[in-house]
């Protein structure tokens, strides 16, 4: 669905739910309407960078607490 829409220097710009993008004259409206349009890469890019921070995060953490339980069984 579109979620915006702007006219600049004789085109429409459509910005649609999922992030893409379309530049139309204003002469005509898109010939063809794409179902599914390709996502924004950037904000899929932030997303995806975020979700492997946290993992990382997880991990990280994960490891000193098997770091502090190996050396609290090799201590007598």
């Amino acid at each position: 669905m579109i979620k915006n829409q702007h006219i600049k220097d004789g085109f429409i710009f459509y910005e649609y739910e999922n992030g893409a993008y379309i530049k139309a004259p204003i002469s005509r409206e898109p010939e063809e309407v794409i179902p599914e349009l390709p996502k924004n890469p950037l904000k899929e890019l932030r997303e995806e960078n975020e979700q492997l921070k946290k993992q990382l995060d997880d991990t990280q953490k994960s490891l000193a607490e098997m770091m502090n339980l190996i050396a609290m069984q090799s201590t007598p």
